[in-house]
């Protein structure tokens, strides 16, 4: 009796050290899935359901080695963005991966959510999904402005604690602009088009009076006129229509 018993529990583990090793590896070796036949690393973005809120905007860095950065913002609830590291988990089948509390069915330059963490779910329920993007995408980072023209920003801003950092953000959900001139919060609305073509309209800012800032005047000014851009995904260059440069480089997530 002691030997049976002993010997069942000797199988129970290998049974479930077994089920572990499945599920932690991705299907059997030549059997085509998301996994191993399609290029799934990638920034991706799109807006998820939220039971409490209007919606939830995320922007996911999804990495080859499975390590991921997701970054929440939560509609109608609060302008503070929530940042989750961490390692993603894939699902037997190598088509679906499990993402903080989110699960997704992979496809090409697409991560589609299901209802729930380990269902299948009929195609007509999977209508949320985050879209993957192209590496030089210049929405949703935080553009630190280094240059207007020959004017080197940096050198004016140094050390002085009556200027706050100017940059932009380009926010893709709703098209909106905020940023800094330096002096005062600015924000607007803008469109990006065929070509690189980008025009920023409406342009608005706080009334704070800054004496000897002659950043804050230019830099609105110069927003104004600005008809297309150039990045290589660091280093972003507007131009306006008169062939002035603005030129920004890209901050890390932590500014946004």
């Amino acid at each position: 009796m002691k030997f049976t018993t002993t010997l069942l529990a000797f199988i129970f583990i290998i049974a479930c050290t077994s089920q572990n090793l499945l599920n932690d590896q991705p299907a059997a070796s030549g059997q085509d899935n998301s996994r191993t036949s399609i290029d799934w690393s990638g920034e991706y973005k799109g807006i998820l359901p939220c039971t409490n809120c209007e919606g939830v905007f995320a922007r996911l860095k999804l990495n080859s080695d499975n390590s991921y950065r997701l970054i929440l913002r939560y509609f109608g609830k609060t302008d503070s963005l929530f940042t989750a590291d961490g390692i993603a988990e894939w699902m037997r089948d190598g088509n679906r991966i499990t993402i903080g509390n989110f699960s997704f069915r992979v496809g090409e330059g697409r991560l589609t959510l299901l209802p729930s963490e380990l269902s299948e779910a009929p195609a007509s329920e999977l209508t949320h999904a985050l879209v993957k993007v192209s590496p030089d995408d210049i929405t949703d980072k935080y553009w630190r402005l280094v240059r207007i023209g020959s004017i080197d920003i940096k050198t004016l801003t140094m050390g002085s604690e009556r200027f706050s950092e100017p940059h932009i953000i380009l926010h893709s959900y709703d098209k909106r602009l905020i940023g800094s001139n330096s002096c005062n919060r600015i924000s607007g609305r803008f469109e990006i088009g065929e070509g690189n073509s980008l025009k920023i309209m409406q342009i608005a800012s706080t009334m704070m009076e800054c004496q000897g800032n002659m950043i804050q005047n230019l830099f609105n000014s110069s927003l104004k006129n600005i008809v297309r851009y150039e990045t290589d995904g660091k280093i972003l260059t507007l131009y306006n229509n008169i062939m002035e440069e603005l030129k920004f480089e890209q901050v890390s997530d932590e500014k946004l």
